[in-house]
């Protein structure tokens, strides 16, 4: 996760540091995809996604089992069938749902089924009588009358849940959510640790390419399919008006501000195992492309 969006990166290293801060000595197991670097440096375990959601056909039935599962220990103290989910939820002291702003229906963008599994998966370890929160969520929107049943019984099961920003809570109450145990909280990203100046400074001297611009200020603008006021975040190709807004932004950076503004992606790609990793270009290049060249013209 390194090396997609960094924005879930800034979220994800100052959360597993205070994890380690606050539970002293405390083992931390992850269904998060961390390279090797991460998992030494954080002392972290990582397993295999697939525990949790695979992307296979299979996935909605492993979760079905293994939450009716959970529900007849709950009911008769027993456990007849033990999945590899189940003994890791048997494992932790507290079970941490990181799913931040696809916990709803943009859950399902990543494949089939991906927000009932997760709802599944959610249940399982509250029935299992273990302590679960969600961190960092934005949760919603929920179009599914089925799956926002499911949501909202899930959701007051949880012992704790952090939302990013007052309005999600809120959004919440009004589509009859109980919020008793939710609190709005900054997001972790808020104590991601930044680079050493004398690093800053040297990255930046590089980037200084223009002659004559030397001294000007330079300002990072990131930009990706969900910026944009018409959806769906992965249409394309899209007009050079919807452009407007952000060309207007950069506009006034430059001109206004006498900055100069470094467009880049919000998120790369990269070829997962088992192919050899390769950083590549993600789905956000062609955008800031696009917004460069209507600048351009």
């Amino acid at each position: 996760m390194e090396f997609g969006n960094i924005g879930n990166y800034y979220i994800i290293e100052p959360f597993i540091r205070e994890l380690h801060r606050v539970f002293t000595n405390c083992e931390i197991r992850t269904t998060l995809q961390m390279s090797d670097r991460f998992c030494l440096d954080e002392k972290i375990t990582v397993l295999p996604m697939s525990l949790y959601y695979g992307g296979t056909n299979n996935d909605l039935v492993d979760a079905r089992n293994d939450v009716e599962a959970a529900r007849s220990f709950l009911q008769t103290g027993k456990l007849d069938v033990a999945s590899p989910f189940i003994n890791e939820v048997l494992w932790a002291d507290i079970v941490v749902d990181f799913s931040g702003d696809i916990w709803g229906d943009n859950a399902d963008l990543l494949g089939p089924n991906r927000f009932e599994v997760g709802l599944l998966r959610d249940q399982t370890a509250q029935m299992l009588g273990k302590k679960t929160v969600m961190l960092a969520g934005s949760p919603g929107p929920f179009a599914n009358d089925r799956l926002r049943h499911m949501a909202q019984e899930t959701y007051k099961s949880f012992d704790l849940v952090t939302n990013r920003e007052p309005l999600s809570t809120e959004l919440l109450k009004a589509a009859g959510f109980d919020c008793s145990k939710t609190l709005s909280l900054a997001c972790p990203s808020f104590l991601f640790e930044p680079a050493e100046r004398g690093e800053i400074g040297n990255f930046l001297e590089e980037i200084r390419i223009m002659p004559g611009e030397k001294n000007k200020p330079i300002i990072g603008f990131a930009l990706c399919g969900w910026n944009f006021e018409a959806g769906p975040f992965d249409a394309w190709p899209r007009e050079d008006a919807e452009y407007k807004v952000f060309a207007e932004a950069v506009e006034y950076m430059s001109e206004d501000i006498g900055a100069r503004v470094c467009i880049f992606s919000h998120s790369n790609g990269f070829d997962p195992p088992p192919e050899a990793f390769r950083l590549k270009h993600g789905r956000d290049y062609p955008i800031a492309k696009q917004l460069q060249h209507v600048l351009e013209r």
